[in-house]
C-alpha cells in the first residue's frame, strides 16, 4: 500500500501540467522555435499543407505545445509570414549600401529580393492565401509588411530624384511591379528553358536577372538619344 501512494500522487501532478504550458521533454522549445520551424517548411511546402501538426513533426515537439502558443492555424501562419518579412528586411538592409548611387541600390535590393524568393519560394503564396484580404491582425500585418517594403524604394527613388538621375514615380506601383517580376523570376525558369535560354545556377541567375530588371527600370526600352 505504501508503494502505490507516491505513484498516485506523481500521476496526479503530471496530469495537472496539461492545463498550462507543456513541460518536461518540451522545455526550451518556445514560440520563436516553433515559428522558425514553420518558416523552414515554407522553403519546400505550400502554405495549404503547413498545419500545426506538420509544424510539430518538423520541430519534433508534441502538438499540444503548438496549440499552447497558437490558438489556430491562421495565427501560426500569420506569425510565420511576419517572421519571414523580418528576415527579408534584414537581408535587404544588409545588401543595400547607403553611399552607393541609387541605381546600384535598386539593383542590390532586387538581388536581395530574388535571393530571398529563391530561399522561400512559397512566401508570396503564404501572403496571398493567409494575409491578403484578412481582417484584424492579418490586415495590420499586411499594412506593416507593405509599408516597410515600399519604404526602401521610396528612399532609393528619392535619392535618384535628388541626384537628377531618376524621375518621380508612384512608388507604390513600382513596389507592386517589382514584387511581380521577382516572384515570376523565382518560379519561371522552366519557361526560359523552353525558350532555349541558358539558365545558370542560382547565384549567376540572381545577378543576371537583377541586372536586367534594374536596367529596364532605369533605362526602359527606348533607344539612347544620339
Amino acid at each position: 500500500m505504501t508503494d502505490k501512494a507516491p505513484a498516485s500522487k506523481a500521476k496526479q501532478k503530471g496530469a495537472g501540467r496539461k492545463q498550462g504550458r507543456p513541460t518536461s521533454a518540451e522545455d526550451g522549445v518556445g514560440r520563436r522555435a516553433i515559428i522558425n520551424a514553420a518558416c523552414d517548411l515554407i522553403r519546400t511546402m505550400s502554405p495549404d499543407k503547413v498545419t500545426r501538426a506538420e509544424v510539430a513533426r518538423h520541430a519534433n515537439v508534441a502538438p499540444r505545445l503548438i496549440h499552447y502558443y497558437f490558438k489556430d492555424r491562421p495565427s501560426l501562419l500569420q506569425a510565420t509570414a511576419g517572421a519571414l518579412s523580418d528576415i527579408f528586411q534584414r537581408q535587404a538592409g544588409a545588401a543595400v549600401r547607403e553611399d552607393d548611387p541609387p541605381e546600384v541600390q535598386l539593383k542590390a535590393r532586387i538581388q536581395a529580393f530574388l535571393r530571398f524568393q529563391l530561399q522561400y519560394p512559397y512566401f508570396h503564396r503564404l501572403v496571398i492565401e493567409e494575409i491578403v484580404g484578412g481582417e484584424g491582425t492579418s490586415q495590420s500585418l499586411l499594412q506593416a509588411m507593405s509599408r516597410r517594403g515600399m519604404a526602401g524604394y521610396e528612399r532609393i527613388v528619392g535619392k535618384g530624384v535628388e541626384a537628377g538621375t531618376m524621375r518621380p514615380v508612384d512608388v507604390s506601383l513600382l513596389y507592386l511591379a517589382i514584387i511581380g517580376v521577382v516572384e515570376l523570376a523565382a518560379s519561371g525558369r522552366p519557361i526560359l528553358r523552353e525558350l532555349g535560354h541558358p539558365v545558370p545556377d542560382d547565384s549567376e541567375y540572381i545577378e543576371q536577372y537583377s541586372e536586367f530588371i534594374a536596367d529596364l527600370l532605369c533605362n526602359g526600352l527606348r533607344a539612347p538619344k544620339a
